[in-house]
């Protein structure tokens, strides 16, 4: 692994997984929700793990456009896929984020169904 720490690069060695390591501010472990943006679009999922060329997600979602100009989730990953897919793996991944943590909140609901009460000190 090499690190530019004043850079914010991060390069890793292909044997050894990206989640394991402190990514400037942003830690990354397995079980965290996070967001995948993929040349195909927008992912929220459960980090199950991660190499140089793929990552993969448990109870992934994908976002979409609403018709009122909101975000939501898709019930599938792709149109001709399973709905509600336990799984993916993501490859040519764009970057990784912590995901909103508004965001965390509908997603939490979507996957297990329990309400929970939104962060009322987030704002847009």
């Amino acid at each position: 692994m090499v690190r530019c720490k004043d850079r914010g690069v991060v390069l890793f060695d292909n044997d050894r997984s990206r989640s394991d390591f402190n990514m400037g501010n942003l830690y990354m472990k397995n079980g965290d929700i996070v967001t995948v943006m993929t040349i195909s679009g927008e992912f929220v999922g459960k980090l199950e793990r991660q190499d140089a060329s793929s990552i993969t997600l448990t109870d992934p979602k994908f976002i979409t456009v609403t018709q009122e100009g909101g975000m939501g989730f898709t019930n599938g990953i792709a149109m001709t896929g399973v709905q509600d897919p336990k799984e993916v793996t993501l490859y040519n991944v764009s970057f990784v984020v912590d995901t909103n943590p508004e965001v965390v909140s509908a997603y939490r609901q979507a996957v297990s169904g329990l309400i929970t009460k939104p962060d009322p000190s987030f704002k847009l």
